[in-house]
């Protein structure tokens, strides 16, 4: 797994992720294309301008084809002193431990790189491959309503 900048030679895939319904069940259900061309679109321009507002999106790419799988996010949580983590992988790449080898470089990255003094997940309850990962690496610490999807999440903290 190399995690790196998105490159324009990303947006098909990127666009293929960010419509599918099944990768986007649980975070609002799958963006028109022209939606996600624009969040691409945002998204490489805030990591080219994101040294004070702390929001990355890269590209996650396998070692084996160099080719993009998936997204994995580091973004400023309620305040500076927290960072929120996250990953999306496209179908082809589920349930290969992709998600599990991501996870602890995006807390470890977060806390060192970011200097976090806490990173923040949430997920929605019943998307349980993420509760899975999740429960692995982080400490679970409530379960809220999520008004805005109509979901309960759980809300993990991890701390250095």
């Amino acid at each position: 797994m190399k995690i790196r900048n998105l490159i324009e030679d990303d947006l098909l895939a990127f666009v293929e992720l960010q419509t599918d319904p099944v990768v986007m069940r649980y975070v609002g259900g799958p963006q028109s294309s022209e939606e996600a061309i624009s969040d691409f679109r945002s998204c490489t321009e805030a990591n080219q301008n994101s040294a004070d507002d702390l929001w990355f999106i890269w590209a996650a790419e396998s070692k084996e084809t160099d080719r993009f799988i998936g997204t994995v996010a580091c973004v400023q949580g309620r305040d500076r002193n927290e960072i929120e983590i996250g990953f999306r992988l496209l179908p082809a790449s589920w349930n290969q431990g992709i998600a599990s080898e991501l996870t602890p470089y995006l807390l470890q990255y977060a806390l060192s790189e970011l200097r976090a003094k806490q990173v923040m997940a949430s997920v929605d309850a019943d998307n349980e491959a993420s509760v899975k990962v999740l429960d692995k690496w982080m400490n679970f610490v409530e379960l809220v309503p999520n008004h805005e999807e109509g979901c309960l999440d759980r809300i993990y903290l991890y701390e250095g």
